[in-house]
């Protein structure tokens, strides 16, 4: 082996070792809750193990009743109604900014997205005083409100960033061809832009599935989301941490994450790089 092989395979070989090393260090948290849910308590408090000696499948079990049941089936509602309501509203919205300038849609759009960028925090206090009032406070409907302040903003930025690469000579040559608007969204726009849709779609669910500053200052019993009730666990005054059931909540809430990412990478992949003209 010459000299010029022998560098190429020490620098494969380091390559190797770094994706290996950033892959364990990305992975292991995982693993580790996840070993940790499938622990006794007394394992759990007793001692740091890197796998369960006694298999306890007892707190994934408390996932599919009580609190835990009913805060998994709010987390899937809110969300499915987030994403149903934000996706077309998002769409819209983004088609006029993109395509029917108006007067003031350059403020309008500027004020759209600054609150994306303020804190949650700021907008707990208001929503609370205002869903106090009006009897929306531990509400699926009022949960899903405040979600749409949020992910409305981002839905229409990322629709913009894919319309603005279709060519705007192909919305004039269906209307041309006597394409009505809706027939036009349906048969041409929005298969063009399904990366976007996608894209859009996912941004949406994750944002509403792991959002917790609503969902704890917003909530109390009935419409508790899964990160919500998580907090329970860490907060129940006299018992001490539930580490064993944060770490199963914990768990279930990062699957539909890892599946929606597995299904959809290369669509999520276009939208983290520059688009270009079709």
């Amino acid at each position: 082996m010459n000299k010029r092989s022998s560098k190429q395979l020490l620098g494969r070989t380091a390559k190797v070792i770094f994706f290996l090393l950033v892959l364990v260090v990305f992975l292991f948290p995982i693993y580790f809750m996840t070993i940790t849910a499938l622990k006794t308590r007394s394992e759990i408090e007793t001692r740091t193990t890197i796998y369960p000696h006694e298999l306890n499948m007892k707190n994934f079990r408390e996932m599919t009743r009580g609190p835990w049941k009913r805060a998994i089936i709010n987390s899937i509602v809110v969300c499915v109604s987030s994403v149903a309501l934000c996706l077309p509203v998002s769409f819209l919205a983004a088609y006029a900014f993109s395509r029917r300038p108006f007067m003031g849609d350059i403020h309008l759009y500027f004020w759209l997205i600054t609150n994306r960028m303020a804190p949650a925090a700021s907008f707990v206090l208001p929503f609370f005083a205002i869903y106090t009032n009006i009897g929306l406070f531990d509400t699926k409907l009022g949960l899903l409100f405040s979600y749409t302040l949020f992910n409305l903003p981002l839905a229409i930025w990322i629709w913009m960033s894919f319309m603005e690469a279709v060519p705007k000579e192909i919305d004039d040559a269906a209307f041309l061809d006597g394409f009505s608007v809706w027939r036009y969204f349906l048969r041409v726009f929005l298969p063009v832009l399904k990366p976007g849709l996608i894209t859009v779609a996912v941004f949406i669910w994750m944002f509403s599935w792991t959002e917790m500053m609503f969902a704890v200052n917003l909530t109390a019993v009935a419409s508790k989301t899964l990160p919500a009730q998580l907090t329970v666990t860490v907060m129940r005054l006299g018992y001490g941490v539930d580490w064993g059931m944060a770490a199963a909540g914990g768990t279930i809430s990062i699957i539909p994450g890892i599946v929606l990412v597995i299904f959809t990478k290369k669509y999520l992949t276009r939208g983290f790089v520059p688009l270009r003209r079709l």
